[in-house]
């Protein structure tokens, strides 16, 4: 891992008991809440200088994701990348706790929120 706060957040979690793959797991519905955040907000991934804090980004390296994230979004609000090869449910926006219940009971693996 490249990135300082998700080394951090693994390590924590491995230091918890967790195996490899399930500490990978928890970082990766870390990483997935704060795509859903910027999402949400509309905002880009900005590096914390804390990586105590719960709400430490760890989403993506900012260049690559600055670089490619607008136009990524665009092309799936737009309907021009078919994001259903990626996600196995489609909920609103509204439903997201719904969402969330999916994926914890393993309903879903991921679920693509419309407005």
């Amino acid at each position: 891992m490249h990135d300082p706060t998700s080394r951090a957040y693994y390590d924590r979690k491995h230091a918890e008991g967790k195996k490899h793959n399930v500490a990978l797991i928890c970082l990766a519905r870390r990483r997935c809440d704060i795509l859903y955040a910027m999402l949400k907000n509309k905002t880009f991934y900005r590096v914390r200088d804390s990586v105590s804090r719960r709400t430490s980004g760890c989403a993506a390296d900012p260049p690559r994701c600055g670089a490619y994230l607008p136009d990524l979004l665009d092309r799936v609000w737009n309907g021009r990348i078919e994001p259903g090869k990626v996600f196995d449910l489609t909920l609103p926006l509204a439903q997201v706790a719904e969402a969330y219940a999916a994926m914890d009971k393993r309903r879903a693996t991921k679920v693509l929120l419309r407005p």
